[in-house]
């Protein structure tokens, strides 16, 4: 009875720990990047634990609407972020 415990036991874990998908971070300038793909353009997005949006750089975006990676019709209107400063800017909501 103890050998089949401890069998099953040694299998549960063998499956739980193969069924994860582990993130590669970069560690950039003190903090860390995610590697990802949008629309078929590899980007990198710094993580950050609070933030409650994904934001992209005005350069990042014109590029992806230049380059079709991004359509018009995915920007559907501004909203007021506040930074880590305290101070609140206005930028593009985008749908990625």
């Amino acid at each position: 009875m103890k050998n089949i415990f401890s069998f099953l036991l040694i299998v549960i874990f063998y499956f739980n720990t193969k069924a994860q998908t582990r993130i590669i971070l970069e560690k950039y300038n003190g903090v860390y990047l995610i590697p990802c793909k949008v629309n078929g353009l590899n980007m990198r997005f710094v993580f950050d634990s609070v933030a409650s949006d994904v934001k992209i750089s005005l350069v990042e975006a014109m590029f992806m609407l230049k380059n079709k990676y991004l359509s018009e019709d995915k920007i559907i209107g501004t909203q007021s972020y506040r930074l880590a400063n305290g101070e609140i800017q206005e930028g593009a909501k985008i749908i990625l």
